[in-house]
């Protein structure tokens, strides 16, 4: 079965595609279909990035962040992994009597901790508290 289309063009578009246009130029005060159609044509037939070395020196540039990016990573995992272990081979095991209040306890003092994690980041970057919102938000 064929989408549907539309006949607002002299040509036709799936009903999707015109929602998206629309929506396009609406983000970006496009304004006229027209105007988005032959902003869209001149990309096409003459883009703005041609020259094959500043792509291929973009692309580098991104290779070699994201590269950075992974080696922080690994190192950071790196870390934890070890935090834990000293943690647990320091930390004698709570006796069964005590792991119920123990328990409470962590939970109440994590929280804590949470909370004033979370109010220092009222100091930090707009771009890190930003990358670290949804986070908090699935975690209150």
């Amino acid at each position: 079965m064929a989408p549907k289309t539309t006949d607002i063009y002299p040509f036709r578009l799936t009903i999707q595609q015109a929602k998206e246009i629309d929506a396009y130029c609406a983000r970006h005060r496009v304004e006229s279909r027209s105007d988005f159609f032959r902003f869209a044509i001149s990309q096409a037939l003459r883009p703005e990035i041609e020259d094959p070395d500043l792509i291929f020196a973009s692309l580098k540039h991104l290779h070699d962040t994201m590269n950075t990016v992974s080696r922080q990573q690994e190192v950071l995992f790196s870390y934890i992994t070890f935090l834990a272990r000293h943690f647990l081979s320091y930390h004698a095991e709570i006796p069964n009597e005590l792991k119920e209040a123990a328990s409470i306890s962590a939970v109440e003092r994590f929280e804590r901790v949470f909370k004033s994690y979370q109010a220092s980041l009222k100091n930090s970057p707009a771009m890190f508290e930003s990358l670290l919102a949804d986070f908090f938000e699935e975690h209150k």
